[in-house]
């Protein structure tokens, strides 16, 4: 049986190996297969992952019930652990909430995970956790062909594959307007680009696009940008005002995912 802060070893050791790609004896869920590239594009830091998997269950001993059978129990050990840590590290609010969040990934549903509106590095963060802690207690409990490595490990690869599609699938659509403009036709031209691109880019039927307004200088720039879209094969559509001599006002994206939006990332949010 080992002591928590072996446990805690043990849960960073394997997830120490799935980042440096040591995936022997693991059993991978498709998510992980899938998705792989864009979950650790957006982990956080090393160090960070190293203090949390370490230190997740540090609030065990302050929870431990028996049941009838002298069997252990944690209740709310998380909640219990994350108030032990805030204690002694009141500035490390990043572990702070991977540890109250450590059990998510094991008893939630996908939608009330996505519901607490946590960040896409403490999601994916979070979600190999999950596996490195499945693969540490299997060990103990008769190892990876166990029936209840099974069970559990059916649980994350639905809950995980359900949060990879939402994070890394769902459809954004940039918008560049022009910040040179007033504030109300700033509004009225982002949303002329937006309606064009819908119509251009969205099939019926299709899950609507989150839409991410932008700002650029001026006609100029806005242009300049266009040219650069189209070097980079990312499709949009280019509005232009009758009202203001044909002036392009607006670029509307077609409708990204996973990769295609970093060429957007460059640019500051519409204010």
């Amino acid at each position: 049986m080992q002591s928590i802060l072996q446990h805690g070893y043990s849960v960073w050791n394997y997830y120490r190996r799935l980042l440096e790609g040591d995936t022997e004896g693991f059993r991978l869920p498709q998510w992980y297969t899938e998705f792989k590239d864009q979950i650790f594009e957006n982990l956080h830091d090393y160090k960070t992952i190293k203090h949390y998997t370490i230190w997740h269950d540090i609030g065990k001993p302050w929870c431990i019930t028996f049941d009838e059978n002298g069997r252990q129990h944690f209740p709310d050990h998380a909640k219990k652990s994350k108030e032990i840590w805030d204690s002694i590290f009141p500035d490390r609010s990043i572990i702070s909430t991977l540890i109250e969040h450590d059990m998510d990934f094991h008893t939630l549903k996908a939608d009330q995970i996505l519901e607490q509106n946590l960040s896409t590095q403490d999601l994916c963060t979070l979600m190999l956790a999950a596996l490195a802690e499945l693969h540490s207690n299997a060990s103990m409990f008769g190892g990876i062909e166990s029936d209840s490595f099974k069970i559990k490990f059916k649980k994350l690869e639905k809950t995980g594959m359900q949060i990879c599609k939402k994070l890394f699938n769902h459809a954004y659509m940039y918008v560049l307007v022009r910040k040179d403009l007033s504030n109300a036709q700033q509004a009225v031209q982002a949303a002329h680009a937006a309606i064009e691109s819908g119509r251009n880019y969205l099939k019926p039927g299709e899950e609507h696009p989150s839409v991410i307004i932008c700002s650029v200088r001026n006609e100029n720039k806005l242009l300049k940008c266009a040219d650069e879209f189209k070097e980079q094969g990312i499709d949009f559509t280019l509005f232009r005002e009758p009202d203001i001599g044909n002036a392009a006002t607006a670029i509307a994206s077609r409708p990204l995912i996973g990769k295609d939006r970093k060429a957007f990332s460059r640019f500051q949010l519409m204010r």
